[in-house]
């Protein structure tokens, strides 16, 4: 946890959110300002797998006009969808750029749908999966900062995964708990 520990307080403060008895809603959208002012970006989102609906939501979208929504899982039509499906992190710095969009994946194709819907311009983005036991359980992303994201950042980002793979993992089952008492 090297680049998370050189700022201690955001590690702290976020670790401490992780833990607490907050909703998992209060919990992840405080994660998810703490690690938008730790990468200095325009935005941070946390997708959630939903293997119910094949389907990733969003717990968490930063400044988005349309709150949560849900997109397919699919490889080749979001890049959330595409590191939920390979487990593989990205980094990429022009997001239009369709030979950087390439390189990533030889058969995606970005189309700015999410960028649409949001009213967001998405320029430049890191993103890893959120994995628990080896299975991808959620995919996080940081978008948009100024200069573009160094590797640093993606080391971060791969660093705290796990914490937020434990918190994510704890609040889903608070809630598929919850849901079990309500319907007994």
């Amino acid at each position: 946890m090297l680049e998370l520990l050189r700022n201690p307080d955001s590690f702290c403060k976020m670790l401490s959110l992780t833990v607490s008895d907050l909703s998992i809603d209060e919990i992840m959208t405080s994660v998810m300002s703490e690690l938008n002012e730790l990468f200095g970006c325009d935005r941070c989102t946390l997708y959630v797998v939903d293997k119910g609906t094949n389907e990733l939501y969003t717990q968490v979208a930063q400044k988005s006009s349309i709150g949560n929504f849900r997109l397919p899982i699919d490889r080749d039509r979001s890049f959330a969808g595409f590191v939920a499906v390979t487990g593989r992190e990205i980094m990429i710095e022009d997001i239009y750029d369709d030979r950087q969009v390439k390189k990533i994946d030889k058969d995606h194709v970005f189309s700015g749908d999410m960028d649409k819907k949001t009213s967001f311009k998405t320029r430049s983005m890191i993103s890893v999966p959120v994995k628990m036991s080896g299975e991808t359980i959620g995919v996080l992303q940081a978008m948009n900062k100024p200069g573009g994201f160094l590797k640093k950042d993606l080391d971060a980002m791969n660093e705290f995964a796990p914490v937020l793979a434990l918190a994510l993992s704890h609040a889903l089952l608070v809630k598929e708990l919850a849901a079990c008492k309500r319907e007994a």
